[in-house]
């Protein structure tokens, strides 16, 4: 047995290591015992060890120490050579009022110093660092099971909060994976499964119930809320108040699915009649919706008495699927099945076995 990791949601996160390498002129360059003693040695000897030596230690730098050292135990120390280059380059050393070597000799100990650096970089093997095993986060899987299998529900947004890290939820190394966020996997794969590949009988009708006062919008005449839909179907759409009026007052309901209106009923007020209006038979896809509801009052003018209560809408409601279309016919069946519907003879538990490849390992395999 050996054991194959496999993540939600069936897909392989690759993350891309970028290490950066020093531009290396392709001519050989002089090797480190003979550059050193011909190139930096003399130098350091004539120009560099009358005070930068342990009894003067200009600068809190000791350059007569090398002369006894080898060119590769020298370039150990590369935060000193480097300094050395830089004021070398910039002209700082040795400093004005000092006998300066030769500009020729400035650049040969210079150019080698850094030619073996930029040889030591090519030739050392990058540390990438150590790789996490990188989570989608909520509005990672939701995105992804829509754009692989054209499911459009919000599974994820029953899982728990995604902890930030530097400002952002999507950071690999604070995505842990807690046993409460397992279980909740395992439940959205089975969801998923079952959304993408439906078997036995159709979506039950229900009925939704939105409360504005829940929703914090009580005393609006626009209000709105997001619901998600769990198949393309027809559905029928009520908004109710509670305010009687005087007969005779005019107002006018809106109903907007997606911003886009799907009623628009005048009302005159008859005393005894439903505190509703109703939007029916409206096909709506598969996934989150806006709905949105207002009422407008007729001017006063045209009122039979003034200074009326506004309808403030105080419940939505939304019933359905009716005439749901035929799962052969939806969006992730075309997606999935995409040569054509499966055989007759096929498994049962098709979408059991879907829904295992959907969740988080490790699982045992063969």
């Amino acid at each position: 047995m050996k054991l194959r990791f496999i993540f939600l949601p069936a897909v392989i996160l690759t993350t891309f290591l970028r290490a950066g390498f020093s531009a290396v002129p392709p001519a050989p360059l002089v090797p480190p015992s003979k550059g050193f003693e011909t190139a930096v040695k003399p130098m350091i000897t004539e120009y560099c060890a009358g005070c930068h030596n342990p009894k003067e230690f200009k600068g809190d730098l000791d350059l007569e120490r090398f002369l006894t050292r080898s060119g590769s135990a020298a370039l150990e120390e590369r935060e000193t050579w480097a300094l050395v280059v830089r004021k070398l380059r910039a002209g700082e050393m040795p400093p004005d009022g000092k006998r300066k070597p030769p500009g020729e000799q400035v650049a040969a100990a210079a150019e080698w110093i850094e030619q073996q650096y930029a040889l030591l970089d090519r030739n050392a093997k990058p540390n990438p660092g150590r790789v996490t095993a990188h989570r989608l986060n909520r509005y990672e899987y939701n995105n992804t099971v829509r754009d692989l299998l054209d499911v459009n529900l919000r599974f994820a947004d029953d899982f728990p909060a995604d902890a930030y890290g530097y400002g952002f939820d999507n950071i690999g190394d604070v995505l842990s994976l807690s046993p409460l966020l397992t279980e909740k996997y395992l439940k959205a794969a089975e969801r998923v499964a079952k959304a993408a590949i439906p078997t036995g009988p159709m979506e039950k009708v229900l009925a939704v119930r939105y409360e504005t006062e829940e929703m914090g919008q009580q005393f609006h005449m626009h209000v709105q809320t997001t619901h998600d839909f769990p198949v393309d179907a027809c559905y029928n759409l009520r908004v109710g108040w509670e305010q009687g009026f005087q007969g005779g007052t005019l107002m006018t309901g809106h109903i907007y699915m997606d911003k886009k209106e799907v009623l628009n009923l005048p009302i005159v007020w008859k005393g005894m009649q439903d505190r509703a209006m109703y939007a029916t038979n409206i096909f709506i896809s598969q996934g989150p919706h806006l709905l949105e509801a207002q009422m407008e009052m007729a001017p006063e003018s045209q009122q039979p008495r003034a200074k009326q209560p506004p309808p403030y809408p105080t419940v939505m409601e939304i019933f359905g699927p009716f005439n749901q279309v035929p799962r052969e016919q939806t969006a992730s069946y075309k997606r999935i099945f995409f040569k054509g519907p499966p055989p007759q003879n096929a498994s049962p538990n098709m979408p059991a076995k879907f829904s295992a490849r959907w969740r988080i390992g490790p699982i045992a395999g063969p």
